[in-house]
């Protein structure tokens, strides 16, 4: 017990000092305060998981624990709170919709508050037989599953405000993020496990102030020396759907689930559910590949860059695409440049460039190897446009015509792929904001090429194409060049 205690308080110190270093050292002060009230209440949690293990075997220690798993509740708003601020500055509308649930949170918290204090444990509940777990009264539970919600929630905020930060932002961003999801992995894991249970083992308390140490220490560096505070997202839109983090652990929660409900019916030993649920769910994944035109496309975006990676033409031909565009000297001349290096480098013919001009709010075609290139323009509302822009990478446009994902892709730009004879299309960006993008079409021939997977190489001289751009516009976003230009 006093070692479990000696953690939680250690722990417990560590979070509320990173919580001081936060309130006079971060900049960006509005996100830095919740931060720092969001630690500091991390840590004063602690202490009450402290003091119920140490009065486990008197008459207070279900007390204490009830109470700090009440005050568990409003610490994983304050979390959930700094996840939806991080990046949006200090304008309370840009909560949205999630200050409604904030506030039912809230108003949760406080029902389970009084509850807790006006209907107090019996003392038959205070301690099982070995004296080292908490049993859960229905309330509790409730709470319980409310903070496992939250944790997700959070968890999936936080990934959504990295991934659409800009580079730099994001690095920054790093040491921060991975304490967030070591600290919400364990905790969500504690959480499933004792809600199936019925009970909170000290154990899990105990073993949680590890994370929490590591949180304390990651979220300052990131806060004052990379200046997280005073980010900003790149668009307002940080959809939670997309994201690994919640793909995880819904898909946990629902293996737990399964494995639970295997056992009881059956009543096999939680290794034979497993083997079960693992076969069940070969078969499925195998059967969803087999449908899914969506999954396939996944799949094969996983595993074709590592197989060419394993080829050495791969790194020539980043080399020769890094090589080609050295010289160009403005955006006009590599304008000029890049359809007939892709045709030559990845082998699609045709291959047609489109760049942003701002004005019009549209891409406009100003290179192409078709001869004359085609009069055609795709706008920035358009679903491709739309698409690449979500995405970064290279997408194909030949699919099945049942494939739901790309379908508003081959209804509203159809006149755009036909013109451009194209089978793919891949971005280029400027700042990590889509500049341009090439429409291609299938590759022409020759010896390897057309055994090649296109779409990496589109995305592998993209890049370089990319970071020209970066180099040749350095002060901000640039439209197409004016006939004015020279070239």
């Amino acid at each position: 017990m006093s070692f479990d205690i000696l953690i939680l308080v250690s722990g417990g110190i560590l979070a509320i000092l990173g919580g001081g270093l936060l309130v006079f050292m971060s900049p960006g002060r509005y996100p830095s305060l919740i931060a720092a009230a969001a630690l500091a209440s991390l840590g004063l949690l602690q202490f009450g998981w402290a003091r119920a293990i140490y009065d486990v075997l008197g008459p207070g220690g279900e007390s204490w624990f009830e109470l700090s798993l009440a005050l568990a509740l409003p610490v994983s708003l304050c979390w959930m709170l700094l996840s939806r601020t991080l990046g949006v500055g200090t304008n309370p509308g840009q909560l949205g919709g999630w200050r409604y649930y904030i506030v039912a949170q809230a108003l949760l918290s406080i029902c389970g508050l009084v509850a807790v204090g006006a209907f107090p444990p019996r003392a038959t509940l205070a301690f099982d037989l070995n004296g080292t777990s908490f049993p859960l009264r229905p309330i509790c539970t409730g709470m319980l599953v409310a903070i496992l919600l939250n944790l997700i929630l959070l968890t999936a905020s936080f990934e959504s405000t990295y991934l659409t930060f800009p580079r730099a932002q994001r690095h920054a961003f790093r040491p921060g993020l991975a304490g967030i999801l070591l600290a919400s992995g364990f905790f969500t894991y504690a959480s499933v496990s004792s809600v199936l249970a019925g009970r909170v083992t000290a154990a899990d308390l105990s073993l949680g102030a590890i994370p929490i140490a590591c949180l304390s220490l990651l979220l300052p560096v990131s806060l004052i020396h990379g200046r997280i505070g005073e980010a900003r997202t790149r668009r307002a839109d940080r959809s939670l759907t997309r994201t690994a983090s919640l793909t995880i652990a819904v898909g946990y929660l629902v293996a737990a689930t399964a494995l639970i409900a295997i056992t009881r019916a059956t009543g096999w030993s939680v290794a034979r559910g497993l083997w079960l649920l693992v076969a069940l769910g070969g078969a499925l994944g195998t059967a969803a590949l087999a449908v899914s035109n969506r999954l396939q496309r996944r799949v094969r975006r996983l595993v074709d860059p590592h197989l060419l990676a394993r080829r050495g033409e791969y790194y020539t031909l980043s080399a020769r695409a890094a090589e080609s565009v050295q010289p160009t000297r403005s955006i006009a001349e590599l304008c000029d440049l890049i359809p007939p290096n892709a045709r030559e480098l990845v082998g699609a013919d045709p291959v047609t460039l489109f760049l942003a001009d701002e004005q019009q709010a549209r891409f406009v075609v100003v290179a192409s190897t078709l001869d004359p290139a085609p009069a055609v323009s795709v706008r920035d509302s358009d679903p491709l446009a739309r698409e690449l822009m979500r995405t970064g990478r290279s997408i194909q446009l030949r699919g099945r015509t049942d494939d739901l994902e790309f379908i508003p892709i081959y209804v509203e730009n159809a006149a755009q792929i036909a013109a451009c004879r194209a089978t793919s299309a891949a971005p280029i960006t400027r700042e990590e904001e889509l500049y341009a993008f090439l429409l291609c079409g299938d590759p022409a021939g020759g010896e390897g090429i057309a055994r090649r997977p296109l779409l990496p190489l589109l995305d592998l001289v993209c890049r370089r194409y990319s970071a020209q751009v970066d180099r040749l516009v350095p002060g901000g976003f640039r439209s197409r060049p004016s006939p004015d230009e020279d070239i």
